[in-house]
């Protein structure tokens, strides 16, 4: 039932995921429970069919996207989810404790549903704040290659697929110079000069060199700009706090600091009326509208890149990547296109600029047993992290 409840939200949202707009009988799905051809349960079975092929089948469906919840989670008319903080499920932990930074799981005793850890953690304490004090105390973290832990962590990632970048954002706000595609590509390349200063390494292609055909990108060379910048126009950019670096003293760039800083100098280069807006974690994200540049990231697979493509740009449930003139959405709705193409578009319209590629994956201690853990296909499953005999 939870899955027609996806088919039904993403119809009525006209969104894309390259998966279930290709259901059969799509459009007698009227409501989040109602029957339809494309998804039938028969038993402990859930059969799918579909209008075309679907190849990667497997790959698609174990997105988190799909996950299956159950009936009383959701409204059966909307299907909102009845409540953010719970959920019925039958996974190997319950949760003892939530509030907005921490949540703390038990280990059932009763669970033999299906296979566990030999020795698995009996508690389990989640954390999202930024200011740990001592990461030596953490046993695992889920965080990018390139974000060095102070300690013995280890590290356990799939290849270089994550993406990081910089998205200028409130194109329509009046006001707002990053509106010049002009202004941007020069901002851009300032940005870019400073962050190298700061001995950071930028890679100029949004896509990760790993995928067949991609390739980096030059700055353009280009003279001041010559759409002229008004007095009143102003540019407002986050200053992230310190903290987002904290747990890792030995991390040589502070990508925060450095960010700001650099932004900062960036845009004082060109003359532009810049206002700094600290960025508080617990009242702001990386789309909040105070912001007219975001600091965001997202990965792809880079064996199979396509349909991922697709869904950061067609998807509401996605990233919703821009595409200014519409040539992306024309070239990704081929049933072949070319990757370092729809890259090039995206390095033109400059309205999103690759910062770097990473590794995500997890950081852990000595004494924590990886290997049930398949990290190229988050997310985990902790009831196959446990204790080293």
């Amino acid at each position: 039932m939870s899955l027609q409840r996806i088919a039904y939200l993403m119809k009525m949202r006209e969104s894309k995921s390259g998966l279930f707009e290709k259901l059969e009988d799509l459009r007698n799905l009227s409501s989040p429970v109602s029957s339809f051809q494309g998804i039938r349960v028969d038993g402990s079975s859930v059969i799918l069919r579909f209008v075309e092929p679907v190849p990667n089948l497997l790959s698609q469906i174990g997105f988190g996207l799909y996950a299956i919840a159950h009936p009383d989670d959701f409204d059966h008319q909307t299907g909102e989810w009845r409540s953010g903080r719970s959920a019925i499920s039958s996974g190997p932990y319950t949760v003892l404790e939530w509030d907005e930074d921490d949540i703390v799981l038990n280990l059932r005793d009763d669970y033999d549903m299906f296979p566990t850890h030999k020795n698995p953690f009996r508690r389990i304490e989640i954390s999202s704040r930024p200011d740990i004090e001592d990461a030596g105390e953490v046993d695992v973290f889920l965080l990018a290659s390139d974000r060095y832990i102070d300690g013995d962590h280890l590290f356990y990632g799939p290849v270089q697929s994550n993406i990081r970048y910089v998205l200028c954002k409130n194109l329509d706000r009046p006001g707002n110079p990053l509106v010049s595609k002009e202004l941007r590509q020069l901002l851009r390349a300032a940005f870019y000069r400073h962050i190298e200063k700061s001995e950071g390494k930028i890679v100029r292609s949004f896509f990760p060199l790993g995928i067949r055909g991609v390739n980096e990108f030059r700055d353009p060379i280009l003279g001041p700009s010559g759409e002229a910048l008004k007095k009143e126009d102003v540019l407002r950019y986050p200053e992230f706090p310190v903290s987002l670096d904290a747990i890792s003293k030995r991390n040589k760039l502070q990508l925060g600091k450095v960010f700001s800083q650099s932004f900062e100098a960036a845009a004082k280069d060109l003359g532009l009326n810049a206002e700094k807006i600290a960025f508080d974690f617990k009242k702001h994200h990386s789309y909040s509208p105070e912001f007219d540049i975001g600091f965001l990231g997202t990965g792809v697979r880079v064996e199979m890149p396509e349909d991922d493509i697709r869904f950061m740009f067609e998807s509401k449930e996605g990233i919703r990547l821009p595409d200014e003139t519409g040539e992306i959405l024309k070239l990704i709705r081929q049933k072949e296109f070319d990757v370092q193409e729809v890259n090039r578009l995206l390095w033109d319209q400059a309205i999103v600029w690759p910062f770097n590629h990473y590794s995500s994956g997890l950081w852990v201690r000595p004494h924590v047993d990886m290997s049930g853990i398949n990290t190229a296909k988050p997310p985990t499953a902790f009831q196959w992290i446990g204790l080293k005999e």
